[in-house]
């Protein structure tokens, strides 16, 4: 009965904590091209994971006295994101690519029509699609301030991705050297791009029963050790000793290595992209 008790007061501070994350996250006013947007985002889901791993940290606290068993409660909670989640991560990355395809393909269709680049590039901004609309949006603006190298650098940056990477190498050197059939090379690089979408969807769909498995592993896992503290505590009552702590925590940062090898396993691999060189200031000759 104390152990039910300990783990429902856990459970209580666990939620509390977690409560308590959410009112601290501000409630987005409305659509709004910020470039933190993205990292406020993933900041805030590191706050809700930390508070969540803290209250089932002291559950188990709570519940077997363990202060390493805490702790790896605390780790496996931060790691199972890694294992259950990314499927919305995953679509988002094929959705950009494809996006990126199709600006590519509207860059050139708006070439074609007779427009300079500069007017293709603001024309495109209303149009282009809505994964990296508001990049393209920044793109512009940054355009109009007479900066067009320096914008399409931080559009690179910004979307981050290795197709990205190449079309605006494409538009850097033909804004720098003037290069012709841009339109061309354009339409080359949306076919290949959409070509590339559709490989990372058929490696995603090849590696679901990867994922699968591993998350049936770590499902058994988990379940075995919560069975076992709650039911039998005279198994573990080795663990209760300074001696049973240090084995614990070698067993299980044993079993958190074993879950980072899983989550990599299920992940498919990232592309390189590379970095477009700021272009060198022209050298004086000293006067003779």
């Amino acid at each position: 009965m104390s152990s039910v008790l300990a783990l429902a007061a856990g459970a209580t501070v666990g939620a509390g904590l977690f409560l308590v994350a959410l009112g601290l996250r501000r409630a987005p006013r409305g659509p709004r091209p910020d470039r933190r947007g993205t990292h406020q985002v993933v900041g805030d889901r590191r706050v809700l994971q930390v508070a969540a791993a803290t209250g089932v940290a002291l559950v188990a606290l709570l519940a077997t006295g363990w202060p390493v068993g805490s702790l790896l409660a605390g780790g496996i909670t931060l790691s199972l994101p890694s294992v259950f989640g990314g499927k919305a991560a995953r679509a988002a990355e094929i959705a950009r690519v494809e996006a990126i395809a199709t600006w590519a393909g509207q860059l050139r269709d708006m070439l074609s029509g007779g427009s300079g680049l500069l007017e293709t590039i603001e024309a495109s901004a209303g149009v282009a699609p809505s994964p990296i609309r508001p990049q393209v949006e920044r793109l512009a603006l940054g355009m109009r301030r007479g900066r067009l190298v320096e914008a399409l650098r931080a559009f690179a940056d910004e979307v981050d991705d290795p197709m990205a990477d190449l079309v605006v190498a494409s538009l850097v050197v033909a804004s720098t050297e003037q290069v012709g059939r841009l339109g061309e090379l354009l339409g080359t690089l949306a076919a290949r791009t959409s070509e590339q979408a559709a490989l990372r969807m058929r490696i995603d769909k090849d590696r679901a029963s990867v994922r699968t498995q591993v998350r049936g592993v770590v499902a058994v896992t988990l379940a075995c050790i919560v069975g076992l503290t709650v039911s039998d505590r005279g198994l573990l009552a080795a663990y209760d000793s300074a001696e049973g702590q240090v084995v614990l925590a070698v067993i299980g940062a044993c079993f958190l290595a074993g879950f980072a090898l899983l989550a990599r396993l299920a992940r498919p691999p990232q592309l390189a992209g590379f970095s477009l060189a700021a272009p060198e200031p022209p050298s004086r000759e000293p006067a003779s």
